[in-house]
């Protein structure tokens, strides 16, 4: 997937419910990290859409949905 996105990727951009869901570097978003990680470590022959796919699966579960409800 190297140089499929982009730093700042547009496709990427949403806007959390409030500033609580928002703010910091909490441990929800540090699992999450960790999350997107050990998918692209445990998917190295995936391609853009199948990342595009994991992320949009990611943003419809219930914990994330409730931060980011209209998703990515």
């Amino acid at each position: 997937m190297a140089g499929m996105f982009s730093k700042r990727d547009p496709r990427f951009i949403t806007q959390a419910i409030d500033g609580a869901a928002h703010r910091g570097y909490q441990k929800w978003h540090c699992d999450l990290d960790d999350e997107v990680v050990n998918w692209i470590r445990g998917n190295r022959d995936a391609n853009g859409d199948d990342f595009l796919a994991f992320l949009k699966n990611l943003y419809e579960r219930p914990d994330i949905k409730a931060r980011f409800p209209n998703g990515f």
